[in-house]
C-alpha cells in the first residue's frame, strides 16, 4: 500500500487532506481513484489507513478506516549534531539518519566548517529529503531538523542527556565506542558530536569535555563525515536493541 506523510493540522476527526506535489503524484503517476485506499503516517506516531474521497486539482480528500499506533519506532531517542560538511552532503547525512530512526538532527558550525549557513532553500531541501526517508522506510516520526548552531551552543545541550558522545579521530587513548555503550546500557537519551571535514580543533574537545562529553575513538581508520555519523548511529542501535 502506497504511504504518505500528512501533517496532525490537516487531520480532523474521521477525515484528512493532503496538499502540495504529493497531490499530483496521486493524480498523474499513481493514477489513484476515489475509493482507492491509502497508507498515511503523521509523524505523531500513528498510521492510518484511509480511502480517498476526493481528488481535486490541489488537494486530495481522504476518509480514516482505521487508526493505529506503530511499533516501528526505537525507544533509543539520538540527537546528531553534525558539523556541517561541504557540498551536499549534508542531504546524504538527513537521509540516512532518518531512515535508522534519529529524533533530531543540529547542523553545528564548527572551526573548520567551510558551510556556515543554510538558505531558505536548502533547509526546506533537507525537510523534504527527511519526509521522503521517513516515509520510505517505515518511520512514523518525523525527526526535528533545527537550524545551524555554533558549536559552543550545541555543547550546551549535554547535560539534557543521559550519555553524550564526541567522536574524535584523536581519542585513541580513550575507550573504544563498544565499551562505553556497554557500561551505558540503561541510556536511551544519547547526543552524539560529529566533525566536519578536517574534524573538531583541540579547543572545541577540550570544551566538548569540560560540558560533559565522553571522547570516543572509532578505531585507526578516518571515516569521512558523512559516513561516521551512520556508522555510530547504526553501533548504538545494534548494542542497545
Amino acid at each position: 500500500m502506497h504511504r504518505f506523510f500528512v501533517p496532525p493540522a490537516q487531520i480532523c476527526n474521521d477525515n484528512l487532506v493532503i496538499l502540495g506535489s504529493d497531490v499530483q503524484h496521486i493524480k498523474n503517476v499513481l493514477k489513484f481513484k476515489c475509493k482507492d485506499n491509502l497508507e498515511i503516517y503523521d509523524s505523531t506516531g500513528y498510521n492510518y489507513v484511509v480511502e480517498i474521497t476526493h481528488i481535486g486539482k490541489q488537494e486530495v480528500k481522504l476518509k480514516i478506516l482505521k487508526k493505529t499506533l506503530s511499533k516501528n519506532e526505537t525507544n533509543i531517542k539520538i540527537t546528531l549534531c553534525q558539523g556541517i560538511p561541504k557540498l551536499n552532503k549534508m542531504e546524504l547525512i538527513v537521509q540516512k539518519s532518518v531512515e535508522l530512526g534519529v529524533e533530531r538532527i543540529i547542523p553545528v558550525i564548527t572551526e573548520r566548517s567551510i558551510i556556515r549557513k543554510f538558505s531558505e532553500e536548502k533547509k526546506q531541501r533537507l525537510k523534504k529529503i527527511a519526509i521522503e526517508s521517513c516515509t520510505q522506510s517505515g518511520g512514523n516520526i518525523l525527526p526535528v531538523i533545527e537550524n545551524p548552531v555554533e558549536f559552543k551552543d550545541a555543547i550546551m545541550e549535554c547535560p539534557n542527556y543521559e550519555l553524550s558522545l564526541f567522536f574524535w579521530e584523536g581519542a585513541s587513548n580513550f575507550s573504544g565506542m563498544r565499551d562505553i555503550l556497554q557500561k551505558h546500557k540503561g541510556a536511551n537519551k544519547i547526543i552524539v558530536f560529529i566533525g566536519p571535514e578536517g574534524g573538531f580543533a583541540r579547543r572545541e574537545v577540550d570544551s566538548a569535555v569540560n560540558s560533559g562529553a565522553i571522547p570516543v575513538w572509532l578505531g585507526p581508520k578516518i571515516l569521512r563525515t558523512e559516513t561516521a555519523g551512520i556508522v555510530v548511529i547504526s553501533n548504538i542501535l545494534y548494542e542497545f536493541n
